[in-house]
């Protein structure tokens, strides 16, 4: 009975700890300013940091560089394979994740900053004409900045720029990044159109988004169709279709592969047993969970923790920042 009684109490604090986790927790983390400049940059890696990143969102803007590599990106519901090279603009707000490509590497830098470091006035011509709309989703551009685009390498040059700023801080490196920022910007509304916001797919995604942060915080409880239908309002069988239409897969299917994600982050980054792990992410039933994770990753959780372990240790690091070519724009 005291065995079970800790086991219990240690699986507790295991779920606390990981409801807590913030997603940058998972990044290998360089960051280059402070709060009073809000500007922070991630160097990330799929899978060696984590086997992927669940659909989220947040408030601020975000760019995702890939260093190396492929995987595929998701952004607004709609998934895209990304390369060596490529930029992803997420607005704020915007539905977004990552997995990895087959058995393919993913390198990433994602950079994270509010759309306020773009205005200089609540009320100027920047804010009302081009960032409101932006934000509001006023703004039609492609997510994805692939090299098919003239401006592409003025993009790129634009954000060797803020990196070179970030590693070195000279004097005023603040200012540097926040005019880098607005020429990037100023090249992507340059070549962007103007649309009528679409109310109808608005209110999916706002919805989702009450559901999805449900799962996030509550995965490791006993989460029902049934209560997530009462929490949007609609119907068992209303939520069913309405989740399967707009991720892709059913609901059940979906909240197993959120838990097991996270069981792959904590097997990385604890030294927890498998047991804990599995209950606190959700699995009642330790059977069920080797089977499913097992199914899942083509390897049992304890396999899966070693191999991670040796993969770090035969791969080779990301590039430090004064290695990188860093050339201001052209």
């Amino acid at each position: 009975m005291q065995d079970m009684g800790v086991r219990a109490e240690k699986t507790a604090v295991m779920a606390t700890k990981m409801k807590a986790a913030e997603y940058e927790q998972f990044h290998e983390i360089r960051e280059h300013t402070g709060t009073r400049f809000p500007y922070h940059t991630y160097l990330c890696r799929i899978p060696l940091d984590f086997q992927a990143v669940p659909v989220h969102w947040h408030e601020e803007v975000e760019l995702i560089v890939i260093k190396r590599g492929s995987g595929f990106v998701m952004v607004d519901m709609e998934r895209r394979k990304v390369e060596e090279g490529t930029i992803v603009i997420v607005p704020p707000g915007q539905l977004h994740a990552a997995k990895q490509d087959k058995d393919t590497l993913m390198e990433y830098e994602s950079i994270l900053f509010p759309l306020k470091m773009l205005a200089f006035s609540s009320a100027d011509t920047c804010m009302e004409e081009y960032l409101i709309p932006f934000q509001n989703g006023e703004i039609c551009f492609s997510p994805w900045i692939d090299g098919t685009e003239e401006y592409h390498q003025h993009m790129k040059s634009y954000i060797a720029g803020m990196d070179s700023l970030c590693e070195k801080k000279p004097v005023a490196y603040q200012m540097g990044v926040r005019g880098f920022l607005c020429q990037f910007f100023a090249l992507l509304f340059a070549h962007s159109k103007r649309k009528k916001p679409n109310k109808a797919k608005r209110a999916v995604v706002e919805r989702m988004k009450r559901i999805l942060e449900k799962i996030e915080s509550s995965y490791s409880d006993n989460l029902t169709i049934q209560e997530m239908a009462d929490l949007v309002g609609v119907s068992q069988p209303h939520f069913m279709k309405y989740f399967k239409q707009t991720m892709g897969i059913p609901f059940v299917q979906y909240l197993n592969e959120y838990r097991l994600l996270m069981a792959g982050r904590f097997l990385l980054v604890s030294q927890e047993e498998v047991l804990t792990i599995a209950m606190a992410t959700g699995f009642d039933n330790i059977s069920y969970f080797n089977r499913i994770f097992k199914k899942r990753f083509g390897m049992t959780p304890g396999q899966y923790r070693k191999r991670h372990i040796t993969l770090l240790r035969q791969s080779a690091p990301l590039p430090d920042w004064e290695d990188r070519q860093s050339a201001g724009p052209s």
